[in-house]
């Protein structure tokens, strides 16, 4: 399965993601903007870095055109969850605190990384350094 079937929309989430910890282990969340079809092979090595499955582990969610989404909302139900914020501002997902891009923040006991956008990321050996720096202190590796 290619990694952006398993995208979500943002009308779709509450529906799609169950609480229940037995049913949907997943706790790690990539919040992606726009159409990054050609990013899944970097997503992949990314958590394939840190141990991580991105189809068993990892729940992606695409949000478009200057959506939002209330993240706190599910971040409270789940815990211990890893999120990363892709080129979205936290302004998009209702996190109205100050935070600094690549300095992890933590929020109901979950731990949240605002990066840039997938495509700066690919191109820049440095911003990727600091994102691998941040995912292995997130994973404790």
């Amino acid at each position: 399965m290619d990694i952006i079937e398993k995208v979500i929309n943002v009308q779709d989430l509450e529906n799609f993601i169950n609480f229940d910890e037995e049913s949907n282990p997943k706790r790690i969340f990539i919040v992606l903007k726009g159409n990054n079809n050609d990013y899944s092979e970097l997503l992949t090595k990314m958590m394939s870095a840190v141990q991580k499955d991105i189809h068993k582990d990892v729940q992606l969610i695409h949000l478009k055109n200057n959506t939002h989404i209330a993240l706190s909302t599910y971040l409270k139900k789940i815990d211990a969850a890893k999120v990363f914020l892709f080129g979205i501002s936290p302004k998009y997902v209702c996190l109205n605190y100050e935070i600094k891009k690549y300095e992890i923040f933590e929020f109901y006991n979950s731990k949240i990384l605002w990066v840039d956008d997938l495509k700066i990321l690919s191109n820049n050996i440095n911003l990727k350094k600091n994102l691998w720096i941040k995912m292995k202190e997130i994973f404790q590796i």
